[in-house]
């Protein structure tokens, strides 16, 4: 489905521009991007070597060796080493040809005790973040990718649907979250997860489900996502349950208005900031700047959040291909909370979302 060869030679491309030696990357979804494979992260060090000259190496512990041989696809090369010689001796023969004072990234998620012992293994060699370098290959998505992220975002669209029928007095947070875990699994989600929040407990963005207790009159927020062939999705619907007050209607409707300037804003050519701008400013001339505690929208891919976001501090310029949250909110302390998130792409002529869109009014369940 995905060329990974082509993604290998891409990041050598991407590190001779920057004159970078090559890149070390740790068991992570940059790992993933680049060979299909990668084993979660632990006491053992998992990496693959990218030199800007030569074909990408994995260093995997033997008995992960078979799995990297049957999973793994690309060019890469692997080094097996065992438990009792350790990895050392392997990675400096790896880094053989890297000169001193030469740069080479690092996968900003490598285990920080691995990463004190390399740097003690190449003390020569001047270590940069490899976030910037990898976001310039993962930022885009390929038609594929997009077609992978509209699939999973189906699928939380579907759930979403699905649980809305699941609230009734009684539930309790933790219950539907259950389920939500459960009916994802159902649809053929490789991972998913979930935020329910019922009451004042929406006014926490990231709230832990509990064993909090929905009742009457309560705001519901379900935050919820799953991965489907490597690729996530995350949706976000604020409800009332029962009839809502009329400040929680006013509320959903400045977060709509928001979430629909973000929408608009997202085009070829605008700054990131400018989109986070956008909605702020619509909660802003509101009266409830103070409200929205956090940025507009992050990337999303292989990972859930991923570079670059929608944020005011973010100075990357929109490109087609990119696809983010959009997700503005306003949380009233104690009280409650509302807010609205849909995965968008960004077109030629603008941004689509890949979710259905939410309703222009707050939804008002009955028992």
């Amino acid at each position: 489905m995905f060329d990974y060869s082509a993604r290998q030679c891409a990041l050598r491309e991407a590190l001779k521009r920057r004159g970078l030696a090559g890149i070390l990357l740790s068991a992570t979804d940059h790992m993933r991007y680049l060979t299909g494979w990668a084993e979660a992260p632990g006491e053992r060090l998992v990496g693959l070597w990218v030199p800007a000259e030569d074909a990408p190496s994995f260093l995997v512990p033997l008995l992960y060796r078979s799995d990297v041989i049957a999973r793994a696809c690309g060019d890469a090369r692997i080094e097996a080493y065992h438990d009792t010689d350790g990895w050392h001796s392997n990675l400096s023969r790896m880094l053989a040809t890297v000169t001193d004072g030469s740069e080479v990234a690092v996968d900003e998620e490598l285990h920080a005790g691995h990463l004190l012992e390399i740097l003690r293994l190449a003390p020569t060699v001047r270590w940069l973040a490899a976030a910037s370098v990898m976001t310039e290959l993962r930022g885009v998505k390929s038609s594929e990718e997009i077609a992978a992220l509209r699939a999973s975002a189906a699928i939380a669209d579907d759930v979403y649907c699905w649980t809305l029928g699941l609230l009734r007095c009684g539930a309790t947070e933790m219950e539907i979250q259950d389920a939500i875990g459960r009916r994802f699994r159902e649809c053929g989600a490789s991972a998913s997860w979930a935020i329910v929040a019922f009451g004042a407990n929406t006014a926490i963005p990231h709230h832990r489900s509990s064993a909090n207790v929905l009742r009457r009159g309560d705001m519901v927020v379900l935050d919820l996502g799953c991965g489907l062939n490597g690729y996530q999705s995350d949706i976000t619907r604020p409800v009332s349950y029962g009839p809502a007050s009329p400040e929680a209607a006013i509320i959903y409707t400045i977060v709509h208005r928001a979430h629909q300037a973000a929408l608009q804003s997202a085009s070829p050519g605008v700054p990131c900031r400018e989109v986070d701008r956008a909605a702020r400013t619509v909660i802003t001339e509101a009266g409830y700047g103070d409200r929205f505690i956090h940025r507009t929208g992050h990337g999303i891919g292989l990972s859930t959040h991923e570079r670059p976001d929608l944020s005011e501090s973010e100075t990357a310029v929109i490109q087609p291909g990119m696809c983010f949250s959009d997700e503005p909110g306003i949380y009233l302390d104690g009280r409650f909370g509302v807010r609205i998130e849909n995965i968008i792409t960004i077109v030629d002529d603008g941004a689509v979302s890949l979710n259905a869109p939410a309703p222009g009014e707050l939804l008002e369940l009955e028992d």
